[in-house]
């Protein structure tokens, strides 16, 4: 992949839409986290602690597309803070991870730049089926 294909100034739309990401990402990310802290059944606890992971490498991703080398260093660096917030539920999680899901297929449509296209649904699609492992987890954890 050209990790330069955002090199123009008419790709900057391109960068807005990637920060625009990488935001709901890390907002995610950090929410993910502060889960992780929460007593959890092996296998849920597992299931989050993969999904974190994509989300983590993600961002990293996306951030190659920012065309600023210090903004790009600045969120690679949040994206592996360990910021601990109000602790969510986990049914609370999965809502957010469907929200996310659907901003992410928002902010898709919106791209133009092949590159970043691609890259963006390649972790959609890995979010989803982190999504749909951590949702079976938790209701088998129910019953």
């Amino acid at each position: 992949m050209n990790r330069t294909a955002c090199a123009n100034t008419e790709d900057e739309p391109q960068f807005a839409v990637a920060i625009q990401v990488i935001n709901l990402l890390r907002d995610h990310y950090q929410r993910c986290l502060s889960l992780i802290h929460q007593p959890l059944e092996h296998a849920v606890r597992r299931a989050l602690e993969r999904l974190i992971r994509v989300e983590q490498k993600a961002i990293c991703s996306l951030a190659n597309f920012v065309k600023k080398e210090d903004l790009k260093q600045d969120i690679i660096k949040q994206s592996s803070a360990s910021v601990r917030l109000v602790e969510p539920s986990t049914d609370a999680l999965l809502q957010e991870n469907l929200a996310l899901i659907e901003a992410l297929k928002l902010q898709l449509q919106a791209l133009q730049q092949p590159a970043l296209i691609q890259l963006l649904s390649y972790w959609l699609a890995a979010l989803q089926i982190e999504h749909d492992e951590l949702a079976k987890h938790i209701q088998a954890q129910r019953v």
